[in-house]
């Protein structure tokens, strides 16, 4: 979410707003963009609520899979 200058109240409820329902469950359950959001503030929030993102980048302790790692690391980078 963008930042707001500190006399855009408008903005800044909009944004306060949109935070708030971000995890909620209908939001998670509905709206497909809402699972690539991750708040950085809010970083277990989004590791307890978000259903997708948290699993592609193997970030649930107890649940990783050492697949997903091994096919990262073996991943070539080729410069151009």
């Amino acid at each position: 979410m963008p930042a707001c200058s500190a006399w855009d109240l408008l903005c800044r409820a909009a944004r306060g707003m949109a935070l708030g329902a971000a995890y909620g469950a209908w939001v998670q359950d509905n709206i497909l963009m809402a699972q690539y959001f991750r708040d950085p503030s809010n970083i277990q929030t989004s590791l307890n609520v978000n259903h997708f993102l948290p699993d592609v980048n193997n970030e649930i302790p107890g649940q990783r899979n050492s697949t997903y790692a091994d096919n990262f690391a073996s991943i070539k980078i080729r410069q151009v």
